[in-house]
């Protein structure tokens, strides 16, 4: 990421199954801080949801067929295909 970063260590990756973000730790007292956060379930995780045009204000929950894939490189990723396992969210 940085060069001039000489520690850099992978604290956590969310939601890993739906190719979630990393949290990356800059300084180790950050590192076992967030670590016992996770552990301690000191951590919210809020979600943004980007929708194209309006969102219908009576629409509270999401459910989709999310079928995963995995390509060569390794990335995987998450899209809704009608072969997926239906999934929701409540919102």
């Amino acid at each position: 990421m940085r060069p001039e970063a000489r520690f850099l260590e992978l604290v956590h990756r969310l939601d890993r199954d739906t190719s979630g973000v990393l949290l990356v730790a800059k300084k180790r007292s950050a590192l076992r801080s967030l670590h016992e956060q996770l552990r301690e379930k000191g951590m919210q995780k809020d979600y943004l949801a980007l929708v194209r045009g309006q969102w219908q204000s009576h629409v509270k929950s999401v459910q989709a067929p999310l079928l995963k894939n995995i390509l060569q490189s390794g990335e995987r990723i998450v899209r809704v295909s009608q072969e997926g396992k239906t999934v929701g969210n409540t919102l």
